[in-house]
């Protein structure tokens, strides 16, 4: 895919950053089934995955789009192998963002009062300084505000909190 950059690269600057920003959020895009991706390349992917440990990642399957040159390249990898791998790859970053959302339960965090909640417009939402969503209890008023709430409970990429104010 023409990355400029190494896995120690990579790496490195993962370390550098929350050296100075601690708490920092990181996410990150993976493609299942790129071709010539083998086997070996896609456990390096999961290994890659578990040594950072995401807050969260959008994982794609490859698919060929006209006139570029992936769609071109020899050994594509067949649409089953590419669904396992993307499911694999799911899984992986599921239980790391799952993992680091349940950090976050029982700390008073800061967040900008985004609007309702989509699943639950009778709740708020809003986002951490690191790009977490919290729902929560609150008024319409709050909106575009800075609050203050406490993480009850964690989901697997969705805070759940209380506020002391706007209810």
């Amino acid at each position: 895919m023409h990355r400029g950059y190494t896995r120690e690269r990579f790496l490195s600057i993962i370390k550098k950053l929350r050296r100075v920003a601690t708490g920092i959020g990181v996410s990150t895009d993976f493609i299942a089934g790129f071709p010539g991706e083998t086997e070996a390349d896609f456990e390096e992917t999961l290994s890659l995955a578990r040594e950072v440990g995401f807050d969260q990642a959008f994982v794609f399957k490859y698919s060929p789009r006209r006139d570029t040159p992936a769609a071109d390249m020899p050994d594509q990898v067949s649409q089953p192998v590419k669904e396992e791998r993307n499911q694999r790859l799911l899984d992986e970053v599921n239980a790391q963002g799952a993992q680091q959302h349940q950090k976050f339960v029982g700390r008073q965090v800061q967040i900008l009062v985004e609007g309702p909640s989509k699943r639950n417009p009778a709740r708020m939402t809003g986002r951490t300084r690191c790009n977490k969503i919290v729902v929560f209890d609150g008024l319409p008023q709050l909106l575009g505000r800075l609050l203050e709430v406490k993480i009850q409970r964690a989901g697997t990429f969705t805070l759940y909190g209380e506020a002391d104010e706007g209810r």
